[in-house]
């Protein structure tokens, strides 16, 4: 049996969270992401010019940020869009 390294186990994540990820957006038509924000939560999706490993959250009052989101869940905030 081949072993994976951790680096190649870390992409194997990322790549499925991402997949999971758009393929639940695939199938929304934004009545719970104007539902979050209407109740003063942030969102957070994907377009398709959005860089692999990346999401954007967009807060209740039309901020949008880009963020980075590591293998482990753990997101970084690369800067406002």
């Amino acid at each position: 049996m081949a072993m994976l390294s951790k680096d190649d186990v870390s992409q194997h994540a990322d790549d499925r969270l991402t997949a999971l990820f758009e393929a639940g957006l695939a199938h929304d038509d934004g009545e719970a992401a104007r539902a979050h924000l209407q109740a003063g939560r942030p969102v957070h999706y994907v377009e398709e010019s959005t860089p692999k490993g990346h999401v954007i959250r967009e807060h209740p009052i039309g901020v949008c940020e880009m963020l980075r989101v590591d293998a482990d869940g753990s997101t970084h905030v690369i800067g406002g869009i």
